[in-house]
């Protein structure tokens, strides 16, 4: 768990009773085999069934929920991650047991995926600039460069997960989207 002061947020996991801990550690462990969606329906089984459990006591938090189906939280794409799910013909339990939703999954319980250190420089780097405005941020922009080439971050962990974690903590999609911008940039600089 990391805390964060604005908005008093915690980027965490989310805490999983003991048979959803189990389920997870399963669906974990089986989804490293090389080639094993190839035995799909225990893997896409255990996908669903542990996403039930976890909806039934609201156990995601809303904003990593609205980042999977709401389409202003998905960044700049016109359309949810469920939406493209959906696009394809997957709905419901399909969509569930289908081998993309593992990584989604794996969002709505463990949040960003970046190094918890990195998560914990970005807190910090954001209460250092108390009062963020799109106008006079280049002190945490620069401060988020600097972070993103220290922990040597992937195009894709910047472009995804910065922007989620961002959203997390509180801020704007417009400034979540400056963000993510910078982060991009960062890596190509």
């Amino acid at each position: 768990m990391v805390e964060c002061s604005r908005q008093s947020v915690y980027i965490k996991e989310i805490k999983l009773t003991q048979k959803e801990a189990l389920l997870y550690r399963k669906l974990i462990k089986k989804s490293r085999i090389p080639g094993c969606w190839i035995e799909e329906n225990q893997l896409s089984d255990l996908m669903m069934y542990l996403f039930i459990l976890l909806q039934r006591r609201n156990a995601i938090p809303e904003m990593r929920m609205k980042i999977f189906t709401d389409p202003y939280y998905a960044g700049n794409y016109k359309n949810s991650p469920k939406h493209y799910f959906e696009q394809n013909g997957l709905y419901g339990s399909a969509m569930l047991r289908h081998p993309e939703f593992l990584q989604y999954l794996k969002y709505f319980i463990s949040g960003p995926d970046l190094p918890k250190k990195c998560i914990a420089k970005f807190c910090e780097s954001v209460e250092k600039e108390n009062d963020f405005e799109l106008e006079v941020s280049n002190g945490f922009l620069k401060m988020l460069r600097k972070n993103i080439r220290e922990f040597n971050l992937s195009i894709h962990q910047c472009s995804t997960e910065i922007f989620r974690l961002a959203l997390e903590i509180g801020f704007k999609k417009e400034e979540c989207m400056i963000i993510k911008k910078h982060a991009m940039n960062a890596i190509k600089t």
